[in-house]
């Protein structure tokens, strides 16, 4: 699988939208910038090494563009170009995550994240509407919004 990190013009934005809409001080985004690896995951069959790479396969093979592991952001090969460039928001999206990962730590992270889709699911909502409910993904998304509107996830999008 390809991957690489942040690139020179990528980090400017990254950091400003994430401080802006608070998700860590400052210190925090910077490490996470510097430490996250974005990853392109292949739509055909791959080899799967590691818990990490299952859980991205089953989410990426239903209907995710990205989803993050800690530092990892693995997203689908269909939304990368040949520089592994994703659009701006999903970026913004997943480094959300990363932050959130380091500011909550890995177990309280998954634990949350995952109580929080249950009971979702248990309130009767629909598998989509449980996700957008997760505090974790209101604040990434809230997080999209400081970047240039034209550089903004599209109306449509969920």
């Amino acid at each position: 699988m390809k991957s690489r990190t942040l690139l020179a013009d990528e980090l400017p934005l990254v950091v400003n939208a994430l401080c802006a809409a608070e998700v860590g001080p400052p210190e925090m985004v910077k490490r996470a910038a510097d430490i996250a690896r974005i990853i392109a995951y292949p739509t055909a069959r791959a080899a799967i090494s590691g818990p990490r790479a299952l859980v991205a396969h089953v989410a990426l093979r239903r209907s995710a563009s990205g989803i993050t592991l800690r530092e990892q952001i693995f997203v689908r090969e269909t939304v990368v170009d040949a520089e592994l460039r994703l659009p701006l928001y999903l970026l913004i999206h997943e480094m959300a995550h990363v932050v959130q990962f380091l500011r909550d730590g890995t177990t309280n992270f998954l634990a949350r994240y995952l109580a929080e889709y249950s009971r979702g699911l248990l309130a009767g909502m629909g598998d989509h509407q449980a996700y957008l409910n997760i505090s974790y993904e209101v604040e990434a998304r809230l997080a999209e919004t400081y970047l240039p509107p034209h550089l903004r996830r599209g109306p449509l999008m969920g």
